[in-house]
């Protein structure tokens, strides 16, 4: 099978709304059903009748647009509907070099566009065509938001920063947002610079938000230059998968596109994505064996999604149920036993304050705050690699237990990461707060990211 087929096979086809809670966000895990929950997916509560109360969409490793169910679709309109002002025609580019590369989305301005049997992606072309982008369209605009070399840090570096430079110039509706291919060199490691990215990427999302902004976020491409970044790359769009998760806002998942293309689409430099000599807008067969098309192809349909669900009020999607659990140790959120997984949760609210010690890792520190237990249930014996973001003055660490979730059941603990072979079995990830010299508990919001390797 040629990587373009790969690529089709894939393909999966009132008041002002707070941007950062996405749907059933704060409500009771369970429902209303008076039951236990069930698990995602959606169902008819087991034949009761009942149907279980819909949650945050949860977006699969394994799909190259996200999902969008009825009530993430419900978030999008209401977010786009809340932004008074804003071209329902225009998005702005946030990104670097990928993004500022000539073949990146600007020739879908021009005339050398071949969409092979996708004509219904004609109507999201023409939308945006007609937008006001200065002297351009979006699709072929220059962006102030966009330049080689840099990273989430830098578009949000300045008075007035990048973006919102770009914003002042378009007031646009909706963005393009792809980072992390120049944020893995910032620091002395892969490792130590992922957590900056993060951050700084949470911090990103939350400024498109707060502006009125919608983001489409685009996973960073494979590595051929160099192994050790390529082997990195899946946990960086791990992070960018589970912060469009967190916020609920459309993911492209361009990794998995590439994965599936012959030399990962790219340039002999191993890092910039190679067009198609016909031009990176000719998305037949033979183009979407070239990396630039493959992306043009993806943020193509990923604009079309939103744009259908946000402005047309379309969902794609069966709803998904919450997650099973309440965080708390009688009753823990339930890891799918499908990694990666990714959760975003609050110690000021949720979990409960039980562990203040983690004597079975000869930790002293206080843990008095209150902390959120995962059950992680494995069949196999499992090489597991957790992460937890925190940012600001929230302070929450990172603890692995086995079956009993116990302080003297600790068998490693991090306040960022953790990886660790793992038998088959039953296994407890906790994210407990610390409390600091004065008594006072860090808590606040994290986003936890596991994986499997």
């Amino acid at each position: 099978m040629t990587g373009a087929s790969i690529l089709l096979a894939l393909a999966c086809t009132a008041s002002a709304p707070d941007p950062r809670r996405g749907p059933g966000e704060g409500t009771d895990p369970t429902g209303d059903t008076g039951g236990a929950a069930t698990d995602a997916g959606g169902g008819d509560g087991g034949g009761t009748g009942t149907t279980p109360a819909e949650g945050p969409a949860r977006y699969p490793a394994d799909r190259l647009q996200s999902p969008i169910p009825p009530a993430l679709r419900d978030h999008l309109v209401a977010l786009s509907d809340a932004a008074l002002g804003r071209s329902k025609r225009v998005f702005m580019k946030v990104g670097d070099s990928i993004t500022v590369d000539s073949n990146a989305l600007g020739c879908f301005a021009g005339d050398a566009v071949n969409l092979g049997d996708r004509d219904e992606l004609q109507e999201t072309i023409d939308h945006f065509l007609a937008g006001d982008a200065g002297s351009r369209t979006p699709w072929d605009r220059q962006s102030e938001a966009a330049e080689v070399g840099q990273t989430a840090a830098w578009a949000l570096s300045g008075d007035p920063s990048p973006v919102e430079q770009e914003d002042a110039a378009l007031s646009p509706r909706f963005a393009v947002v792809q980072y992390g291919t120049n944020d893995m060199h910032m620091a002395a490691t892969w490792k130590d610079a992922i957590w900056s990215f993060g951050e700084d990427m949470l911090d990103l999302v939350d400024w498109h938000l707060d502006a009125g902004v919608i983001p489409l976020l685009v996973t960073i491409p494979p590595r051929l230059d160099d192994a050790g970044a390529d082997a990195w790359v899946p946990r960086y769009n791990a992070v960018v998968r589970g912060i469009a998760q967190a916020r609920q806002v459309p993911l492209v998942d361009l990794e998995l596109g590439l994965r599936a293309v012959d030399g990962y689409g790219l340039y002999s430099d191993g890092v910039h994505l190679e067009p198609y000599a016909g031009g990176a807008c000719k998305l037949g067969d033979s183009g979407l064996e070239h990396g630039a098309n493959v992306r043009n192809l993806l943020v193509l349909d990923g604009l079309d999604r939103l744009r259908r669900a946000a402005l047309e009020g379309e969902s794609f999607d069966e709803p998904q149920a919450p997650l099973v659990g309440l965080g708390t140790a009688a009753d823990p959120l339930r890891v799918p036993s499908e990694l990666p997984f990714t959760d975003l949760r609050d110690t000021r609210e949720a979990g409960e304050a039980l562990i203040a010690r983690y004597d079975g890792c000869g930790s002293s520190a206080d843990e008095g705050g209150r902390e959120v237990v995962y059950r992680l249930e494995l069949d196999r014996r499992t090489t597991v690699r957790a992460m937890v973001f925190d940012r600001g003055q929230v302070d929450v660490d990172l603890h692995l237990l086995g079956e009993e979730v116990d302080g003297d059941a600790c068998v490693e603990r991090d306040d960022q990461h953790v990886r660790r072979t793992l038998d088959a079995g039953t296994w407890h990830l906790v994210v407990d707060t610390w409390v600091d010299d004065d008594g006072d508990p860090r808590a606040g919001e994290y986003l936890l990211v596991v994986l499997a390797e």
